[in-house]
């Protein structure tokens, strides 16, 4: 209590310091009769603070606060997921190996790494593309990312997957229980100093505008600036896929890409840190 008195003499005394060489000036009636009552409400301050204090026997005029200093926490850093592409070198008959062979892999994932509509994927459809059907591994995959918007959230040892539909989240209850549930995810990522950081991937121009601010509104507030990949080129426009493994990187469209150049092709933003 003491210190919250103190606080409120301070705010006093910094009201006080701007207000004064406003007084000192030639004023017309509105600006003088303003500055006037901030002075006012200043003193007002500070006189509540002393007079509460007062029966206490203490002087704030006089008297030093000892504020307790939280040490630093040191922060974990987290290293980015690389983005894995085609290697340009393989001739079309390597590259069609790899990409069989990795959908092969997709297959044999277990379902709880997958959110998928096939029929290795049996899923609760209402809750499918929305922050309730989520993977929690070190590694995950989904598709048919068309409008929607598939997130990775991650630090060295631990990951979400999220694939979630504009055409679910425009209620506002529907939006705010994707945030809250969305900040746990990050909470549970950040603890004991450890460093989140995302990767935001898919999405439409119009339809997936306003559920991208919507998530950056939690990951702004957690102080993430994530990776972005967002809005398909209307030419280009296909159903797209994610991978990630935190021991590999992440993989956009199933090899489908040679670099950042030509992933630029196909989406309208892209933001690498």
């Amino acid at each position: 209590m003491t210190l919250q008195l103190h606080n409120i003499f301070q705010q006093g005394t910094i009201l006080k310091q701007k207000v004064l060489p406003y007084m000192e000036k030639p004023l017309n009636g509105t600006v003088k009769a303003i500055s006037k009552s901030a002075l006012n409400t200043a003193i007002k301050f500070q006189s509540i603070a002393n007079t509460a204090l007062a029966k206490a026997g203490i002087n704030l005029q006089t008297q030093k606060i000892k504020t307790i200093k939280q040490p630093a926490q040191h922060i974990i850093e987290t290293k980015p997921l690389p983005l894995i592409f085609r290697p340009e070198e393989y001739t079309r008959k390597e590259i069609n190996k790899k990409i069989w062979d990795f959908e092969y892999q997709i297959k044999k994932m277990p379902k709880e790494q997958r959110i998928a509509k096939d029929d290795y994927s049996p899923l609760d459809y209402n809750k499918l593309y929305t922050i309730d059907e989520y993977i929690h591994s070190n590694k995950g995959y989904t598709d048919n990312i068309c409008d929607c918007i598939a997130a990775v959230l991650y630090n060295n040892d631990d990951a979400y997957m999220l694939h979630l539909c504009p055409g679910k989240h425009k209620k506002k209850a529907q939006i705010s229980h994707m945030q809250q549930k969305m900040a746990e995810f990050v909470n549970n990522l950040q603890k004991d100093g450890k460093e989140c950081k995302a990767f935001l991937f898919g999405g439409h121009i119009k339809e997936s505008e306003k559920l991208h601010q919507n998530i950056l509104e939690v990951l702004n507030t957690k102080g993430i600036q994530p990776d972005e990949v967002l809005y398909t080129v209307p030419e280009m426009d296909a159903p797209h896929r994610l991978y990630y493994d935190l021991n590999e990187g992440i993989i956009p469209d199933n090899y489908a890409h040679f670099d950042l150049d030509d992933l630029s092709q196909c989406f309208k933003t892209v933001n690498i840190h």
